[in-house]
């Protein structure tokens, strides 16, 4: 009789099945049986992985290699079109609006009626200036008829001279102030918008409308943080495309605006268009922007999606370290977005170092990590 070994477990061979078969079914199965079955039940594929301690609460992700910044990089931001000249529109007196004839998109020519306060009190106020300017006007005639025939002294003459003159001032500042009653378009173009309504009390300097002038030419502006602002110069080739379904516009930065807004921290950048046909103000696109400031020491490339937070709060990537592998946090300053990438710099944070990408923001500095291949 031979033995061969299963599991680790030796067992009879050479007997045919069915003898043992009948061999086992009459009694009970022997303990050598028992033995083996637990055995080949405990055996299963030799790929077949065994948790271990190490990897108990160990997380999954995935990894990249931090890249060195390149000196040039292209700028990837929102930009909305406009026209270089836009103004809002607005009554210099408070009043009660009466009429308002346009609406938003409406087409409008130089010199249009666009809307019109309540001008009661002021065209009242212009009939009393006119009034007292005349009544000044015939005196200071008396006057000179008089002081020719020496009826009366020349320095009367004079003062009523000044006082006609001053009255015909007060007339014309009340001939501008109703004037200003009536809202005309300034330049031909598009209303943008419509801010108020017919019936609706406005302040002096509120705005009414927004009013684009069409003979000017259409730009693109764009909000650029002030360290990717700091790398664009005027003329820096530019490209703009509304969606994927539409081509790229070729063009260039035209302006580069002198100051960085306290309230979003950007800088505006204005491109200028080589052809703009079917674009109008208001429409958003993606703008592309040739960077030309060369890096700075220390600047490294990496995923955006590794951005993440440390437990302070912090900016910080995680480098994926050791055997096992564990997270260890770094602390970083962001410097900018160039694409899909983001463009960072901290200590210890290196081209060519591996660090988390999916999964990055679930990670705590020393977890464990199971790495992932890429598919």
């Amino acid at each position: 009789m031979t033995h061969h070994e299963v599991c680790g477990v030796r067992r009879l061979a050479g007997r045919p099945p069915r003898l043992l078969a009948r061999i086992a079914m009459p009694r009970p199965a022997p303990a050598w049986v028992i033995v083996m079955a637990s055995a080949i039940a405990s055996c299963g594929p030799a790929d077949r992985a065994v948790p271990t301690p190490a990897d108990a609460g160990a997380l999954p992700v995935r990894v990249a290699t931090a890249r060195q910044s390149g000196p040039t990089t292209q700028i990837v931001a929102i930009g909305t079109v406009a026209r270089q000249r836009e103004a809002n529109l607005a009554f210099r007196l408070p009043g009660v609006i009466t009429v308002l004839t346009v609406d938003d998109g409406d087409r409008v020519e130089r010199g249009d009626l666009l809307s019109r306060i309540d001008a009661t009190d002021l065209s009242a106020r212009l009939a009393s200036a006119r009034a007292e300017a005349q009544r000044a006007d015939r005196t200071a005639a008396r006057f000179a008829s008089l002081a020719a025939t020496g009826a009366i002294a020349r320095s009367l003459y004079e003062d009523q001279r000044t006082i006609a003159r001053q009255m015909r001032e007060a007339e014309a500042v009340a001939a501008f102030e109703a004037r200003s009653a009536t809202l005309l378009a300034p330049a031909s173009g598009t209303i943008l918008r419509r801010v108020a309504q017919s019936g609706e009390t406005v302040t002096a300097g509120q705005t009414v409308l927004r009013l684009a002038d069409r003979t000017s030419p259409i730009i693109v502006r764009v909000p650029l943080p002030d360290a990717d602002a700091q790398r664009v110069r005027p003329g820096s080739a530019a490209t703009f495309r509304l969606n994927a379904d539409t081509p790229l516009l070729r063009g260039h930065v035209s302006r580069i605006g002198g100051s960085t807004s306290s309230s979003t921290a950007t800088r505006s950048v204005e491109v200028t268009l080589d052809a703009a046909d079917g674009l109008e103000s208001g429409m958003i696109g993606t703008v592309f922007i040739a960077g030309s400031q060369p890096r700075r020491s220390g600047e490294v490339r990496l995923p955006a999606e590794a951005l993440a937070f440390d437990d302070g709060g912090h900016s910080a990537v995680f480098v994926a370290r050791g055997r096992p592998v564990r997270a260890v946090s770094r602390r970083v300053a962001f410097i900018r977005f160039d694409g899909n990438d983001v463009v960072i710099r901290g200590d210890g944070i290196t081209a060519g170092m591996p660090v988390v990408t999916a999964g990055a923001g679930h990670v705590r500095d020393g977890q464990p990590l199971i790495v992932e291949d890429v598919p």
